[in-house]
């Protein structure tokens, strides 16, 4: 008798070898749209306080290194910003006033009010080019503040000069930040010079008006503090290297 076929086994449908596994959409952040909070995987910062202390226990640390730089700011300031202006007749006339009122003995405490004086002068720039000298130091200081300030939460021990030398690398990209923050201040100084119009004219004559006028001024306030938040962060990003 002819032996019966056995029935073949069903084949298997061939899976795709390049499955792609499906994966969530990551969240990404859009300007002026409303969109999901991203959630951060890293820990959460220390409390505010927390990193006060930690500053003040940073600095005192390496008060010579800052004590250093403010004084190079003092004395770069006394000598391009005000210039020997300072010692002019306005300051022979303040020593004299100050010798009439007290006696000779006290000359520790003469000396120490025309000091302040002179530093008091030295900071009030008495042209236009003197407040461009200001500007400049200004934002040297803050380049050698910076690099001072990585150095040391990096366990090293910078002099002052180093922090003006080594710290000045990242000068162009600072800058082109500043130059996105002027831009970004753009709205509020405009908002502020209609608002200034409108009530010094007596255009908004009501409540209402003046109120409405108040709105559109806190409105271009808000959208320049709403682009400057992340400007305000990224001086600091941009100093990094690379």
């Amino acid at each position: 008798m002819p032996t019966a076929k056995k029935p073949s086994p069903k084949t298997k449908k061939s899976e795709p070898k390049n499955k792609k596994q499906r994966k969530l959409e990551k969240i990404q952040y859009k300007s002026f749209r409303l969109s999901k909070r991203i959630r951060h995987e890293a820990p959460p910062l220390p409390k505010a306080r927390h990193i006060f202390v930690d500053t003040v226990r940073l600095l005192f640390k390496h008060k010579r290194l800052f004590v250093g730089i403010v004084l190079v700011y003092l004395i770069f300031g006394l000598v391009f910003v005000r210039g020997f202006d300072v010692l002019s007749s306005n300051f022979s006339e303040t020593k004299s006033l100050v010798s009439e009122i007290f006696s000779e003995e006290s000359r520790l405490l003469i000396g120490t009010a025309l000091v302040g004086v002179l530093f008091s002068n030295a900071s009030q720039g008495s042209s236009d080019v003197a407040n461009l000298y200001s500007s400049i130091l200004l934002l040297v200081t803050s380049l050698a503040v910076i690099w001072a300030l990585r150095q040391a939460h990096a366990k090293k021990k910078p002099k002052a000069k180093d922090a003006f030398y080594s710290g000045m690398y990242p000068l162009i990209p600072y800058l082109l930040v500043l130059m996105m923050i002027v831009v970004q201040l753009l709205p509020l100084i405009i908002g502020n010079a209609i608002y200034t119009i409108v009530i010094s004219n007596g255009i908004a004559v009501t409540g209402f008006e003046q109120a409405l006028w108040i709105c559109l001024f806190a409105a271009s306030a808000l959208l320049s503090l709403y682009m400057i938040t992340s400007s305000i962060f990224a001086l600091y990003i941009v100093t990094l290297p690379d």
